[in-house]
């Protein structure tokens, strides 16, 4: 396997050649094709490879302070020329290598507090994503209301020995865990959707608290919001399978369990937003396969936009002012990860499969699947705003791509709702009680009076045969 890392400025290419085993340094892309091509902030010559990490548009698209700025303000990150940088944040794949400090004039390597760690990690791996690049450097200044923004963004900022020694530990761990191919792997989904209970009669939200626990198949979420008097946001929590109709059965006894607490009294709401000001998710979570950029990418552009457009726009725009926002996730203690874009997709059973299947078919061809169509910043801001129409026009050509990976085909069945629905251009029915759709409620159970007048009904019987019995004797 050749493999290439391409860097223009000197000192950085060899200290990264010392450090960086089993890849090719050069100045420039060659000519010929190579499996794995590493751009370090240079942006000439073709993405001539199998596998490339920093593609060329990318590149480009960083160098351009003003492109930089569309695509960050798309997305809703703070940009500014004013402020001076504070903070450089060094990444690869969505990993965190090395933060500094600038102190003077020169920058310094330090551990920020782990609340500020967690505030630059995700913001500067934000700021990546969106301009579509795997590795890169973030500078980061403060404003005069306090707010950390985006002062510069460099694709292949130069590098001291140490900052060197830790990309080269990340690309050695890129290249371990195989993040580039994906295949004979057993990928693992679970999921956490939400949804939010109502009382029939009234149609005012129930807080979850009330009838589910904290922990369990069925419980409530942490968010505490006194002004509905609890915690409002439950979570169904089926356990994991590899398997995406197992999983829906699991979902199923979880749901059925809800039921059952909460009775015919209460209804259940799911989508995007199914009470002001109370954005609900439907989160997926994917072990048995590295997290890694490209995947996030893939589950934005063949999940997210399907899902954008079954959804009711006024409400999913309402929720992205500060949630659902592209390639949102977050690593889980199990080793693998939450994706967090989509809204609750538990509005139906066949809808769930079909999501559950699609998820899956994602997770196993990633690597074969065209991500180029979010590169423009038109388009990021279309999926903020719901403006659906930009992506009825492309979603033949995502359909297409998503047609020509073998897995797609053996789920080709359960995917097909959500292509009719987008095809007839229908809006889920967020607002409609979604238990009727998942199952019939439970037999309620026989009263008191009923089952001691069998009881009654039997003891005499079992009275009469033991009469009769010793009638006979004698």
């Amino acid at each position: 396997m050749k493999k290439v890392f391409v860097c223009s400025h000197e000192p950085t290419r060899l200290r990264m050649a010392a450090a960086l085993e089993g890849f090719e340094t050069s100045p420039r892309v060659p000519d010929e094709p190579v499996d794995i091509l590493l751009r370090w902030g240079v942006a000439d010559g073709p993405d001539n490879a199998a596998w490339i990490i920093n593609r060329r548009g990318a590149v480009e698209r960083s160098g351009d302070w003003e492109q930089v700025v569309n695509f960050l303000h798309a997305n809703r990150i703070p940009t500014s020329n004013q402020a001076a940088p504070r903070y450089r944040v060094y990444l690869f794949d969505m990993r965190t290598f090395a933060i500094t400090r600038r102190v003077g004039r020169t920058w310094r390597m330090f551990r920020p507090y782990r609340k500020l760690r967690e505030l630059l990690a995700v913001r500067c791996r934000r700021v990546l994503y969106a301009l579509g690049l795997h590795a890169g450097a973030v500078e980061v200044g403060v404003s005069r209301r306090g707010r950390l923004v985006i002062t510069k963004v460099s694709s292949g900022p130069r590098l001291s020995a140490p900052l060197a020694r830790r990309l080269a530990a990340a690309i050695h761990e890129y290249m371990n865990q195989h993040r580039y191919d994906p295949s004979d792997r057993q990928v693992v989904l679970g999921a956490d959707p939400e949804f939010i209970l109502r009382r029939r009669s009234t149609g005012r939200l129930v807080t979850a608290n009330r009838f589910f626990p904290y922990r369990g198949m069925v419980g409530h979420d942490r968010l505490l919001r006194r002004s509905f008097g609890g915690r409002p946001l439950a979570e169904l929590r089926p356990a994991p399978s590899a398997d995406p109709h197992q999983l829906l059965r699991n979902l199923r006894r979880a749901m059925r369990r809800a039921i059952l607490r909460t009775g015919r009294r209460i209804a259940f709401s799911a989508g995007s937003l199914p009470v002001a000001s109370l954005p609900i998710g439907g989160h997926i979570h994917f072990s048995g396969i590295s997290f890694t950029a490209d995947f996030l990418w893939a589950l934005d552009i063949y999940l997210g936009i399907p899902l954008l457009l079954l959804d009711h726009p006024v409400r999913a725009a309402r929720r992205r002012r500060r949630y659902g926002y592209l390639g949102d996730f977050r690593f889980q203690r199990h080793g693998g990860f939450e994706y967090r874009t989509l809204p609750s997709w538990i509005i139906s059973p066949t809808i769930a499969l079909a999501v559950l299947c699609l998820a899956k078919t994602i997770a196993q061809e990633y690597h074969r699947l065209p991500r180029h169509l979010l590169a423009r910043h038109e388009l990021q801001r279309a999926f903020y705003q719901s403006y659906k129409e930009p992506f009825y026009e492309r979603f033949p050509e995502l359909w297409y791509y998503l047609e020509q990976v073998p897995t797609f085909h053996q789920y080709a069945e359960y995917i097909r709702p959500i292509k009719q629905w987008i095809d007839d251009r229908k809006t889920w029915p967020d607002h409609a009680d979604i238990k009727r759709r998942w199952l019939t409620p439970s037999p309620r159970r026989p009263r008191r009076r009923a089952r001691r007048t069998r009881t009654a009904v039997a003891s005499s019987r079992r009275f009469a045969a033991a009469a009769g019995a010793r009638s006979r004797s004698t």
